[in-house]
C-alpha cells in the first residue's frame, strides 16, 4: 500500500476540547490522500481519549503518538513527522482548523512549482476575535527580517530534512526560524491565493504571553543561527542581546522585526555563565524553600550528562550564594562527586534574567517565572521526565 501524499501532524497539549473539531476539518478536505497523526504531548485532560476515539472512527487515517510533555511544541512536531511518510507535511495546532479546499490548493501549488518548498496562505481569525489577515508575497530576504506567514503552511518533507527539523532551542517564533531555514537551504515559499487557514483566538495561548523583551532574545538567536543572512551591525546587536549588554538591550525595536541598523555605543560586555550544551535555570531562593526540586533534578541528571543547572540569585555575590547553598546540598548528598553539574550565578537585578534567558533552555521552578525567563519552558519535580526528554532532544 502506497504512502499518503500529505501527512498532517497535530501536536496536542490539553486541547482535547478542540481536537475533534480540528481533526474533522482535516478529514473534510477535498484532497483526501492524507494521514493524520495526533501527538499527545503529555496532556492531563482528555486529549488522549479524544484522539483514540478519532483513530477508532477513522482507522488507517488517524493515529496517535504519545510522549511525555516536552515543554515545547517543536519536539512534538518532529516526533509526529518521524512517524509519518507523506511527501508533503502540515503541522496544524490542535485548536486551529482548515476550510475544505485548503489542502488541495496548497498541494496543487507545490506540484506546479517543484522549485518551491513551502506553500502558505492568508489567515482568518475566529473565536474571541474575527479578522482576516492578507499576507504578502514571499521574499526570502524580507522573511529573514520579519515573519509574515503562519505556522499552518504546507512544506515538503525534503525541506524539513534539509533544515534539520523544528528547533526546540528557539523559545518562541520557532515557525519563523523554520521558514528562514527552508529558504536558506534552497526551499523557498510561495503564496497560495483564494484560501485562508483558520486561527483560533482566545487571548490565553502561548502567543498572548509574548512580550517585547522575550521577542528581542528570540530575534537575536535567529540572527546568530544563520549570521551570513545579516549585517555585521546586526550580528553585534544580537551578540550584545544574548550577552545581556545594556547597549544592545536599549536599542529600540518593533515586535517581530529584526532591527535594520541597531547602532551600539561603546561599552564593555557583560559576562555570561559557562554552561554545558543544555542549561536549566533554578532560582536560589526557591531551592532553599523547596529542596525537593534539587533532589528531582539530581535523580534525572548526572555528572556525565551534557547539562548544567544554573542556580541564580539576583544581586549579592557568588561566594555568599555558594555558602548559603552548601548545607542544603550536603544534607542531600549532592556535594559529592558524580552528581549533576551545577553552577552558582549572581548578577544585578534584571540583567541576570536577560543573560540567562539567552543561554538557558528551561526553568526548574514550581511557579511561573516573569520577565525574560517567562519565554523558557518550565518544569517542576513532578515533570522532571519532560525536562530530561527535552535535554536529550526527544
Amino acid at each position: 500500500m502506497s504512502s499518503p501524499r500529505v501527512s498532517v501532524v497535530i501536536p496536542c497539549f490539553n486541547h482535547g476540547r478542540y481536537l475533534a473539531e480540528t481533526v474533522e476539518s482535516v478529514l473534510a478536505q477535498t484532497f483526501a490522500d492524507l494521514e493524520v497523526v495526533v501527538v499527545d504531548d503529555g496532556s492531563t485532560d482528555d486529549s488522549s481519549a479524544v484522539a483514540e476515539a478519532l483513530s477508532a472512527a477513522h482507522p488507517g487515517r488517524v493515529s496517535l503518538v504519545r510522549q511525555p510533555n516536552a515543554g515545547h511544541p517543536s519536539v512534538a512536531r518532529n516526533n509526529g513527522i518521524r512517524a509519518t511518510s507523506g511527501e508533503y507535511v502540515l503541522c496544524l495546532d490542535a485548536d486551529d482548523k482548515l476550510p475544505p479546499g485548503w489542502l488541495a490548493a496548497c498541494v496543487d501549488a507545490l506540484d506546479a512549482r517543484p522549485d518551491a518548498g513551502v506553500a502558505y496562505t492568508d489567515q482568518e481569525d475566529f473565536g474571541a476575535t474575527a479578522r482576516y489577515h492578507v499576507v504578502s508575497e514571499y521574499d526570502s530576504r524580507g522573511q529573514s527580517h520579519k515573519n509574515w506567514f503562519g505556522i499552518c503552511s504546507l512544506f515538503r518533507r525534503a525541506a524539513w530534512e534539509a533544515v534539520g527539523g523544528w528547533d526546540a532551542g528557539i523559545a518562541l517564533s520557532e515557525d519563523w526560524d523554520f521558514w528562514i531555514g527552508c529558504g536558506y537551504h534552497g526551499y523557498p515559499a510561495i503564496k497560495v491565493h483564494g484560501v485562508a487557514w483558520l486561527y483560533r483566538t482566545s487571548g490565553t495561548g502561548r502567543q498572548a504571553a509574548i512580550d517585547i523583551e522575550n521577542d528581542r532574545y528570540v530575534k537575536a538567536q535567529l540572527v546568530l543561527k544563520r549570521p551570513d543572512l545579516y549585517t555585521q551591525v546586526q550580528r553585534e546587536w544580537a551578540r550584545g542581546v544574548l550577552d545581556g549588554d545594556p547597549r544592545a538591550l536599549a536599542v529600540p525595536h518593533e515586535l517581530g522585526i529584526i532591527p535594520a541598523h541597531p547602532l551600539l555605543p561603546e561599552m564593555a560586555p557583560v559576562a555570561r555563565p559557562e554552561v554545558r550544551s543544555f542549561a536549566t535555570v533554578a532560582l536560589a531562593e526557591e531551592l532553599m524553600l523547596r529542596p525537593e526540586l534539587l533532589e528531582a533534578y539530581a535523580g534525572a541528571f548526572g555528572e556525565d550528562d551534557d547539562a548544567t543547572l544554573v542556580i541564580y540569585a539576583a544581586g549579592g555575590d557568588d561566594r555568599s550564594l555558594v555558602e548559603r547553598l552548601g548545607p542544603i546540598l550536603a544534607a542531600r548528598g549532592l556535594d559529592r562527586d558524580g552528581g549533576p553539574d551545577m553552577l552558582a550565578y549572581t548578577a544585578p537585578d534584571g540583567l541576570g534574567d536577560s543573560v540567562l534567558a539567552a543561554c538557558a533552555r528551561a526553568v526548574l521552578s514550581c511557579r511561573s517565572p516573569a520577565g525574560p525567563l517567562a519565554a523558557l519552558p518550565r518544569f517542576d519535580a513532578g515533570s522532571i521526565e519532560g525536562l530530561s526528554a527535552l535535554a536529550l532532544g526527544l
